[in-house]
């Protein structure tokens, strides 16, 4: 039901086994930057932000004016010390993106 409905709005799901996880994400990512001129505004779905570069969040944020936008499953996710240097403008719970109320969760 969700995935149906996050397809229909154009949003491409990559689903990936853990080793792999952080290249994927680093290329779509360089992907996404090479066909997007800043300022734009990229949302990273996941619970796993310590897997993913750190370093690269910080390239895509502070030297190329991009803007990250975080869902999660987890409240905690944000909280945890790797990801609280990770600078988002939003946060939401990732089943409710969809949903009528557009109010973010900070």
């Amino acid at each position: 039901h969700v995935l149906q409905r996050l397809s229909s709005t154009g949003i491409a799901l990559r689903h990936v086994v853990e080793e792999v996880r952080c290249i994927f994400m680093y290329s779509d990512l360089e992907q996404w930057m090479d066909h997007t001129p800043p300022p734009g505004t990229m949302m990273l779905i996941s619970d796993h932000l310590e897997s993913f570069s750190i370093g690269l969040c910080r390239l895509q944020q502070q030297e190329h004016g991009y803007n990250l936008v975080l869902a999660s499953t987890h409240a905690s996710t944000h909280a945890s010390t790797q990801a609280s240097v990770i600078v988002t403008s939003a946060e939401w719970f990732w089943e409710t993106l969809l949903t009528d109320s557009e109010t973010p969760r900070q």
